[in-house]
């Protein structure tokens, strides 16, 4: 078993049999209001609103794709995920460091090193990354045995290659799995939502941001919008690189920040 999930576990242990009052939990996020804004946005997007929107709107989604921050995050998740998985009879029991737990309850606290901008990772005699790199902390609450919908935590300072780019993040994350799910689930298959806040880096360039966006399965990336007056919509890009378009209180419908038009069902406007 890694080394990285024991370490978790022996936190995990903790917080199940509440022998220890050392495990400091930090509340989570109140992700209540993003996820309804994405059932039911409430603005109504025309011309004006793209106006205003439409460059905002494409910085933020190349900031998001260059980083690639989800990535990172849902590549701790899953190593987390992977380790549950493998220490879980098929009754359910986890086996961790001599204990054996039914249906764990309790707090999975995971501390991730980053990897850094070195591009051949670990120097030799190098037993472990440096935590110089800075470190990605995540609050993994479970269920009997699932892991629950809502995974948070921060980022400090924590620097990562992405590509040949150096990328960095450093704030507060929230992510919303959508439903309970057990250590066996393909995450990658659900609709998850991020909540990020902080200073987002690449290539030597740092992006304040305050932010949700959503990956699908299907590899689109929905990312919400607030307009001056507090209504919200829906920008989304599909996986394909091509379409891409507006989900606002009158549904959705097509557009092209490119060629600063929309096709809504009422009539195309441009901007």
């Amino acid at each position: 078993m890694p080394r990285s999930f024991t370490t978790t576990t022996l936190l995990l242990l903790c917080a199940v049999s509440l022998s220890c009052d050392s495990l400091d939990v930090p509340p989570p996020p109140d992700m209540e209001s993003v996820l309804a804004a994405y059932a039911n946005p409430t603005a109504n997007v025309r011309a004006d609103i793209m106006a205003e929107s439409a460059d905002h709107i494409d910085t933020v989604h190349d900031r998001i794709e260059d980083a690639n921050i989800f990535e990172l995050i849902l590549a701790v998740v899953i190593k987390v995920q992977k380790g549950l998985n493998d220490a879980t009879n098929e009754d359910g029991t986890l086996n961790v460091e001599g204990f054996s737990i039914q249906a764990p309850s309790g707090v999975i606290a995971v501390e991730h090193i980053c990897g850094g901008w070195d591009p051949e990772g670990l120097r030799d005699g190098e037993e472990s990354p440096d935590r110089a790199n800075g470190i990605l902390d995540l609050i993994m609450p479970l269920k009997s045995g699932s892991i629950a919908p809502l995974v948070w935590g921060e980022a400090v300072q924590c620097r990562y290659l992405e590509g040949a780019s150096r990328a960095s993040f450093d704030g507060q994350i929230g992510v919303h799995f959508g439903e309970i799910f057990p250590a066996s689930q393909v995450i990658r298959d659900l609709v998850i939502t991020f909540s990020i806040v902080g200073n987002l880096g690449f290539d030597g360039t740092e992006f304040p941001i305050d932010q949700s966006f959503r990956i699908r399965g299907t590899g689109q990336i929905d990312i919400l919008f607030e307009t001056d007056d507090g209504k919200t919509f829906v920008y989304f890009f599909e996986a394909n690189g091509f379409t891409q378009g507006v989900r606002d209180a009158t549904g959705s419908y097509d557009c092209s920040l490119e060629r600063r038009e929309c096709a809504h069902p009422s009539g195309t406007f441009s901007w």
